[in-house]
């Protein structure tokens, strides 16, 4: 990785429904409960958040200090039919409210059909990054869209989605799954670095020689492939490969552990990527790579 690459990535993690005052939670797959933090006393509560006539749910949460953001989803299920969740050309909205956190007003709302079905929509998955801002990725479409809490405002990517952002919310960094191809993109939509097309063999070549199925975080100068494991008493062996704007490198690291070495979690912080591992022998560390 290149030295002083500026890194954003996912904060809070499990802890995106938290702030200093309160714990939100999702009841019956529609509701929101607000609950006081060191009290047993809850705060507010929002019911029927998707506002559906038909089927609603509402399928992630992450809350910034100002403002909660809920994802939900509307369909109409057409009585004494098979469920139509997973159906293509099936009508519904994946959309986006904004509460505050302290009383459950709605701050905003906004309605759209991103993604190929209602069950693409319900497993989309929220990050809240360091900017402040949140996106949104649709497993299925393989699309991703980006929310600012303070306003509403959703932009939906033409293809892939976000794996970075720099610290103001001006530049991201997006992967698309189906070309492995990655590319750093302003705000406004204009594209500032790209892969070279004529590299992807040669790095495809490296990336294959990590073990097991790789996990992909976004780096302002390029991604970082994590191997899911490195076998007991491997030696020196590629833990990571890094495959840059510039060039593509195997991150190598040496593990004469006597038992197979798993990696946990890949978080991307200020100035370095932060890697978790446990191993069958029941020893866990962390690994920091810059």
């Amino acid at each position: 990785m290149e030295s002083g690459d500026s890194v954003s990535g996912v904060v809070r993690g499990w802890l995106g429904n938290v702030t200093d005052e309160y714990w939100v939670t999702v009841e019956d797959d529609e509701a929101l409960l607000a609950h006081r933090l060191g009290s047993d006393e809850d705060a507010w509560s929002v019911p029927n958040v998707a506002g559906c006539d038909g089927v609603g749910s509402v399928d992630r949460t992450v809350m910034t200090d100002e403002v909660l953001v809920a994802a939900f989803t509307c369909y109409e299920q057409p009585e004494g039919e098979a469920p139509v969740e997973m159906t293509e050309g099936q009508e519904f909205v994946s959309g986006f409210a904004g509460f505050d956190p302290s009383t459950g007003d709605e701050l905003w709302r906004t309605e759209e059909s991103a993604g190929t079905f209602p069950g693409d929509a319900h497993e989309r998955e929220l990050a809240l990054h360091d900017s402040g801002l949140v996106t949104a990725y649709y497993p299925y479409g393989q699309i991703g869209q980006i929310v600012d809490p303070s306003t509403g405002n959703v932009r939906t990517l033409d293809e892939g989605g976000v794996l970075w952002s720099n610290r103001d919310g001006s530049l991201f960094g997006v992967w698309d799954e189906r070309t492995r191809d990655y590319w750093t993109e302003e705000a406004g939509g204009g594209v500032r670095e790209r892969f070279r097309a004529n590299d992807t063999g040669a790095a495809e070549s490296i990336i294959n020689g990590l073990q097991g199925d790789a996990e992909t975080v976004g780096l302002e100068g390029g991604v970082l492939h994590m191997a899911e494991s490195i076998p007991a008493g491997a030696g020196e062996s590629e833990l990571a490969v890094f495959e840059g704007f510039e060039e593509t490198v195997p991150v190598m690291f040496t593990w004469d552990g006597e038992a197979l070495m798993e990696i946990d979690d890949v978080y991307v912080v200020p100035g370095a990527v932060a890697v978790s591992f446990i191993d069958h022998a029941g020893r866990s560390g962390v690994i920091g790579l810059q």
